[in-house]
């Protein structure tokens, strides 16, 4: 039996719903992802493609979001410890520029439910539809801002991992 299958039975053994596999999977396939995609933000930044920055930065928006949806889907059939682990680090602020992205039409010339709120920058009132800050490589869209650096793929990585040695240690 090769070490995937022993997997499977292993978290089949322990959650006989899937969810418990399911999610794990989705760790698995997108940590991969969310590596990539940052590698491919910074090196269209370094080009000075800023637009195809963007594109890369909702496809990890995307990765980032699947690996917290892999973890809740693991931690619903784990229980407290992993349940406490992904409760411990909000990741909200991501989900919602995955949204921008997503519905940006919503957010354009500050049309429907979701208009940009004007901002005070350097003194002067402003509205940021979205864009890259190279300063503390964060990006930013309406009054909102998240951290893309190296040092927030690091703690996602960290975070990720340790959510997948919970998961090992509890099986």
């Amino acid at each position: 039996m090769d070490a995937e299958t022993e997997k499977l039975f292993a978290h089949l053994t322990a959650d006989p719903t899937g969810q418990l596999h399911d999610g794990l999977r989705l760790v698995d396939k997108y940590l991969e992802a969310v590596q990539r995609q940052h590698a491919l933000i910074f090196e269209a930044w370094r080009q000075k493609r800023y637009e195809r920055a963007l594109v890369e930065l909702h496809f990890f928006l995307i990765a980032i979001d699947r690996v917290k949806d892999g973890i809740v889907l693991a931690s619903s059939a784990l229980g407290t410890e992993m349940a406490d682990h992904w409760g411990a680090w909000d990741l909200s602020g991501y989900k919602r520029a995955r949204d921008h992205f997503e519905h940006i039409e919503d957010r354009l010339y500050g049309s429907r439910k979701n208009a940009l709120k004007r901002n005070q920058e350097y003194g002067t009132e402003r509205t940021i539809h979205y864009g890259l800050s190279a300063g503390d490589k964060s990006f930013r869209w309406s009054d909102q801002k998240i951290d893309i650096s190296e040092g927030f793929l690091t703690r996602f990585l960290s975070w990720a991992t340790e959510a997948k040695a919970i998961a090992d240690r509890s099986i």
